[in-house]
């Protein structure tokens, strides 16, 4: 995740960041290509997330917010889509350290 963040190109287009965010993440993943498994089925999409938020607030040094509120916080919204509940995680990490 992290890896993605900094591969951005911040002059690209809003929308085409996240398209190039969720082409990298599937390309690049761990999971191989389970990571659309883990994309399409709830369960697993929550617990991968908690896990790379984990990582993510690890990395930057924010530990004065637990992983479970920041995620209920970035993922509250019912109507999100995946790719949008993604996006603080592959783009906007700025917007998580002013947390």
């Amino acid at each position: 995740i992290r890896q993605i963040y900094e591969n951005l190109d911040a002059n690209s287009p809003e929308d085409k960041l996240l398209d190039f965010a969720m082409e990298q993440l599937r390309d690049t993943s761990v999971y191989g290509k389970n990571i659309e498994n883990i994309l399409d089925d709830t369960n697993l999409f929550e617990h991968y997330f908690h896990d790379q938020l984990a990582v993510l607030l690890d990395d930057l040094g924010i530990n004065h917010l637990s992983v479970s509120f920041t995620q209920e916080l970035l993922t509250k919204n019912p109507s999100l889509t995946v790719e949008q509940k993604l996006e603080h995680l592959l783009i906007y990490q700025d917007e998580l350290i002013r947390l």
